[in-house]
C-alpha cells in the first residue's frame, strides 16, 4: 500500500498540518512548546513526537545517545510500473510480497505490490510495485551515485537468479527511481531526559525492514499508542485534576511497556537483517522467516 494513502486515510477528520520540522523544544514547568522553521511554534501539556526514525524529538529526550546504530548492509529501493504480463511470474508467487536470499551469492531481494489497476484511484493499467535489493558491505560492492548505474547494478547483482525472477527484474526501466536507504536502528539505552516529551513509533524503537516488511514496526507503533492509553487514559479523561506526579507515574509504567516490548523487536530486526545476506543463517529459527511472538 501506498503510504500516501494510508496517511489519508488515517487522517480523516483531523487537522493534519504536514511538512512541519522543528527546530528547538522549550519546556516549562506546566508545558511544552515546539518551534517549527516555518517560524511557527504549538504548545501543549504533553508532547508526543512520532517523528521517524530520523526523530529531531529523540536528539532533545536522549541528547547523549540519539543517533541511529548502523547495521553493514547496502540497500536499493526501487519503485516499478509493471504491466500485467510482465508482472506473471511474480504474481504466481504470492499476490502481496516475497522474498529470499541466493544460495551462492548471498544477495537479498524483497518484492512486494504496492498498488493494483483493479484499484480505486489507478487508472493506469499497471501494478506499482516495490524491488529492494541489499548486500552485506563485506562483498565491497560500492552503491553507484548515478541512477541509471544503480538500476544496472541491481540486474548485474541478479543475473544468476531463477529465469523467472530476472524477467521482472530485467524489465525494471532504466529511470524508474532507486534510492539507496540506510540500514539502521535505534532503541533508548538513557532515561528521558524531559518528563513531558514522550517518543511513539519509529522515534521510539527504530527496525530494520527485514521484521518490518511484515508489519513489526507498525504494530509496535499502534502498540505504543494502546499502552499511552491504557496508562493515561483514565488520568486524562476523568477530569478530577490529577497532579502532574500522577501522569508523570502513569509515563514511567507507558515508558516500562515499550521497552519490555520493544526492544526483543529491535534485536530480531537487526538479527533478520543479517541473517537476510548469509544463506546459511536462514534457518527455521532464524528471525528473518520465523513466526512473530504474540
Amino acid at each position: 500500500m501506498f503510504r500516501s494513502k494510508l496517511r489519508a486515510f488515517l487522517s480523516v477528520g483531523i487537522n493534519v498540518e504536514w511538512s512541519k520540522r522543528s527546530t528547538e523544544v522549550i519546556e516549562n514547568t506546566e508545558s511544552d512548546t515546539v518551534k517549527f522553521e516555518d517560524g511557527t511554534n504549538a504548545t501543549g501539556w504533553l508532547l508526543i513526537a512520532c517523528d521517524g526514525a530520523a526523530s529531531r524529538t529523540r536528539r532533545y529526550l536522549h541528547p547523549s545517545a540519539f543517533e541511529n546504530l548502523p547495521v553493514p548492509v547496502n540497500l536499493l529501493g526501487i519503485t516499478v510500473p509493471y504491466t500485467p504480463t510482465k508482472l506473471a511470474a511474480a504474481l504466481a508467487i504470492d499476490s502481496y510480497f516475497f522474498q529470499g536470499t541466493h544460495s551462492e551469492s548471498n544477495i537479498y531481494l524483497y518484492f512486494s505490490f504496492l498498488d493494483s489497476p483493479t484499484n480505486m484511484g489507478n487508472d493506469t493499467g499497471n501494478y506499482i510495485c516495490q524491488v529492494i535489493s541489499s548486500w552485506a558491505e563485506t562483498k565491497d560492492i560500492a552503491v553507484p551515485k548515478s541512477n541509471a548505474e544503480r538500476i544496472a547494478l541491481v540486474k548485474h547483482i541478479t543475473t544468476d537468479w531463477t529465469g523467472s525472477l530476472r524477467g521482472f527484474i530485467g524489465a525494471i526501466p532504466d529511470d524508474a527511481g532507486a534510492t539507496p536507504i540506510n540500514v539502521a536502528d535505534w532503541f533508548l539505552t538513557t532515561k528521558r531526559e524531559h518528563g513531558r516529551v514522550v517518543l511513539m513509533g519509529d522515534a521510539a524503537h527504530t527496525m530494520t525492514m527485514f521484521r518490518a516488511v511484515r508489519g513489526e514496526s507498525g504494530n509496535n507503533a499502534v502498540a505504543d499508542a494502546n499502552d499511552f492509553a491504557k496508562r493515561l487514559g483514565p488520568l486524562i479523561t476523568s477530569n478530577k485534576g490529577h497532579p502532574w506526579s500522577a501522569y508523570s507515574q502513569a509515563l514511567a509504567k507507558s515508558d516500562q511497556d515499550v521497552f519490555v516490548r520493544g526492544k526483543p523487536c529491535v534485536m530480531k530486526a537487526r538479527r533478520a537483517c543479517l541473517d537476510a545476506h548469509d544463506f546459511a543463517s536462514v534457518t527455521k529459527d532464524s528471525p528473518l522467516v520465523s513466526r512473530r511472538s504474540k
